[in-house]
């Protein structure tokens, strides 16, 4: 017998019977979105920022993050330990671009990247 003709002829049966839907949550769920969205809250974080453009210079360059220190990903199945979080975040805080961003909030930069 097949499991979706199986579940697709007891659903009816149960309703008639009494099944009753837990709907916990969605009522809450539904005022949340009313108030003001996470996305824009996080964007304007600045060391959310700041964890973004280390994480987007960390993929255009191959490193990866495992347990707080950087490693080069030659492939898929091969990383190499390329250097720690201090030095990485200091050849960053060299970029023109990337300077101020890195530099007005290195300490928590190096927080949320030593422990992830």
């Amino acid at each position: 017998m097949n499991v979706w003709f199986a579940c697709r002829s007891r659903v009816p049966f149960s309703l008639r019977a009494g099944l009753v839907l837990d709907i916990f949550g969605i009522e809450s769920a539904k005022e949340s979105e009313s108030q003001q969205p996470i996305g824009k809250a996080l964007s304007k974080s600045p060391v959310v920022v700041a964890l973004n453009e280390v994480a987007r210079a960390m993929s255009n360059v191959g490193y990866a993050l495992y347990k707080g220190e950087v490693f080069n990903v030659s492939s898929m199945f091969t990383f190499e330990h390329a250097c720690s979080i201090k030095k990485l975040l200091s050849l960053l805080a060299n970029n023109d671009q990337l300077k101020d961003i890195i530099v007005n909030n290195y300490c928590k930069i190096e927080k949320f990247l030593a422990d992830p």
